[in-house]
């Protein structure tokens, strides 16, 4: 729609629906988009790929400093990539290194969905969005995606996989998923991806 260079914030938890609304953001208001957890999938699918144990650190640290993120990369969704990811950008050097990348190309406005965003990557984002659904809805919705590319999965699985990454993101000492004291909650469990977005900009339009 129109060009600004302000900076949106969109975080929650996995299949929660931030990612389809900072899309849809960065659409509406004509910013480039970033979305990191492709980054840490794309690192994480990397260090799968040289055999790299993702609890060696040292090893996973320096893979990280030669790391090249190329945005136009093939997103990998396997459940397995998704659980190294995890566990590679829990570890704190790897996370300097990708929050350096990450501030750099927001500095002249971006939408950026991640679970640190507001409150640590752009602390400063002119607008915070936090989104949520209830567990069961985002297995669903998890699983839909899954069998849709073909990628055998089972629903049960999944629910137990979420759960866990919940508690996780939630209980990780470095960069916690939270809510930003500044950020607009939304609960999208019963919400169209048009309502969710929709809300969000008429959320925007009323502090301009």
């Amino acid at each position: 729609m129109r060009s600004v260079n302000f900076s949106i914030a969109v975080d929650g938890p996995s299949s929660s629906g931030k990612g389809t609304l900072a899309v849809g953001l960065a659409n509406y208001y004509n910013l480039p988009y970033l979305d990191t957890g492709a980054m840490y999938r794309s690192f994480a699918a990397l260090v799968m790929e040289k055999l790299i144990d993702p609890q060696d650190k040292l090893s996973v640290i320096n893979l990280a400093k030669t790391f090249q993120y190329n945005l136009s990369s093939i997103r990998n969704s396997s459940e397995d990539v998704a659980r190294v990811a995890s566990m590679v950008s829990a570890i704190p050097d790897v996370r300097d290194i990708f929050v350096k990348w990450q501030r750099s190309f927001s500095k002249d406005g971006a939408v950026l969905d991640g679970r640190d965003i507001g409150s640590v990557i752009l602390k400063d984002a002119s607008y915070k969005f936090y989104i949520t659904a209830d567990l069961s809805i985002r297995a669903q919705r998890r699983f839909n995606e899954l069998k849709v590319k073909n990628i055998d999965c089972d629903l049960d699985s999944i629910m137990l996989l979420l759960k866990q990454r919940d508690e996780n993101d939630l209980n990780r000492l470095v960069a916690p998923l939270k809510i930003s004291d500044d950020a607009v909650v939304i609960d999208a469990s019963h919400l169209t991806s048009e309502e969710v977005l929709n809300f969000a900009i008429k959320s925007i339009q009323s502090k301009d």
